[in-house]
């Protein structure tokens, strides 16, 4: 069974975030998320139109990290963007994509 997680990156900064819970309401979309990502304490609830969610993507790269749907990752064939493609993760080479398996990718942020 896959683990379902979530980060969010803050559009303007580029600051990334883990997210603890998700809220869909009639006025928006709310997160409650960690401040840092190094201290456990910060909590802040927040709308997400400031923010882009990345989704888990359950894969590891070469060297352990996650690897969430919206990362930039390299790997021999080149920089390409993590992506839900088709049926499943694959790396969008902006003149095609391959398939995202650990071995091969690592997370460049």
């Amino acid at each position: 069974m896959r683990v379902i997680k979530f980060h969010a990156v803050h559009k303007a900064t580029g600051q990334r975030y883990i997210v603890v819970s998700m809220d869909f309401t009639k006025t928006g979309i709310y997160a409650l998320f960690l401040l840092d990502m190094h201290e456990c304490v910060k909590l802040t609830t927040t709308r997400v139109d400031e923010y882009s969610v990345l989704q888990f993507t359950g894969l590891h790269d070469k060297s352990g990290q996650e690897i969430y749907g919206g990362d930039k990752v390299q790997g021999r064939d080149g920089v390409g963007i993590v992506r839900w493609i088709g049926d499943g993760w694959r790396v969008d080479l902006g003149e095609g994509w391959m398939r995202l398996s650990e071995d091969i990718w690592e997370v460049v942020r």
